[in-house]
């Protein structure tokens, strides 16, 4: 367990780094009106879908020792669930995220200001984003010796449940954390722009206020395979995900979403501008998959543990984990390149 000498956590001690992201950003604008003062303009972008995995494998053996840690309700100490132990059990763990993000934003502008090189536009319009994002673990071990008692059969009441099993049998355990998050609001903003000739530098910021819908999913279960004397078995239940916070869940958060861009053009041609600028977007309340896990469990809500009860009083005990919505701010900043067609 973790504390001991000689233990180390391999993954899960900071956040998931999912690298630098590459995306496409597309836009378009119409001007009208008397010279032109009004307009109206669309812009959208969508980050490619990035991974993460993990794994770690024991040897035939069972060595090394690894097991997924938690902290017991039941004495407040950190506790493990073994996937792997010496002349016992031999497996690993596979660990999966993955995560989306894309967003659009459509606004009509006043070109209040024009003076000679320079301009400001006031805008206000309506934006929405959305967040997607999965953590998926795994676990699958195998009995290496006979009366290994290391899974349990589904409730059934007062029939016992733990199962002694032979040398060969299989496990596998899934917990599935999924969040959805969908901003909806309307915005304000400005641009500030400067013309010298042939180069165009522009700076733009916008502030929306808004409410994201966020949803999450949790689900797991554990599954034994390959066992001659009890047959195949499936208990609802992984190891983060267990009766207790198993299920759908959704709500709606007050959120504030402000962007900041700064951009350089170059006019190629009277039609055609290239440009390369730095966008940043800060979204204050989302729901992330991490964040959802509650790490203090009961060891009796767990088919691979050794406390497993069948029978279970949760107005006597702790019915852990339990769900509850956690959110925190995200933030997205990047540099952009791109060509305008103007017409």
């Amino acid at each position: 367990m973790l504390g001991v000498p000689g233990t180390s956590s391999l993954f899960g001690q900071s956040d998931i780094d999912f690298g630098t992201f590459s995306g496409v950003r597309a836009g378009a604008a119409w001007n009208f009106g008397d010279e032109l003062f009004w307009g109206i303009d669309i812009s959208g972008f969508i980050l490619q879908k990035r991974h993460k995995d993990f794994s770690a494998t024991s040897d035939a053996s069972g060595n090394p020792l690894l097991a997924q840690p938690f902290l017991s309700s039941l004495d407040t100490k950190e506790s493990s669930v073994v996937f792997s132990s010496p002349s016992e059990i031999s497996g690993n763990i596979r660990i999966h995220s993955d995560t989306q993000l894309w967003g659009w934003d459509t606004n009509v502008i006043a070109h209040s200001v024009r003076d000679g090189a320079r301009r400001f536009d006031m805008l206000g319009g309506f934006r929405s984003l959305g967040l997607d994002e999965n953590l998926h673990m795994e676990e699958r071990f195998t009995t290496l010796q006979d009366d290994v008692a290391i899974f349990q059969k589904p409730p059934t009441g007062d029939v016992a449940n733990i199962i002694h099993l032979p040398a060969g049998a299989k496990v596998f355990t899934l917990d599935e954390f999924g969040t959805r998050n969908r901003f909806y609001g309307g915005q304000v903003g400005g641009r500030f722009e400067w013309n010298y000739g042939r180069v165009n530098v522009d700076l733009t910021g916008k502030l929306a206020l808004g409410v994201t819908h966020q949803t999450a999913s949790v689900f797991g279960v554990s599954k034994l395979t390959n066992d001659p004397r009890d047959g195949d078995q499936t208990t609802p239940g992984g190891v983060f995900a267990l009766r207790s916070n198993i299920g759908e869940f959704e709500r709606n958060q007050f959120s504030v979403v402000p962007e900041i861009g700064l951009n350089a053009q170059f006019d190629i041609t009277t039609r055609i501008r290239a440009r390369i600028g730095y966008s940043g977007l800060y979204w204050s309340a989302v729901a992330r998959p991490g964040e959802q896990i509650d790490r203090t469990l009961n060891p009796k809500l767990i088919p691979t543990g050794q406390d497993f009860e069948s029978k279970f009083d949760p107005t006597k005990e702790q019915f852990r984990p339990r769900f509850q919505f956690n959110d925190n701010g995200f933030w997205a900043h990047g540099l952009n390149v791109g060509l305008e067609f103007r017409y």
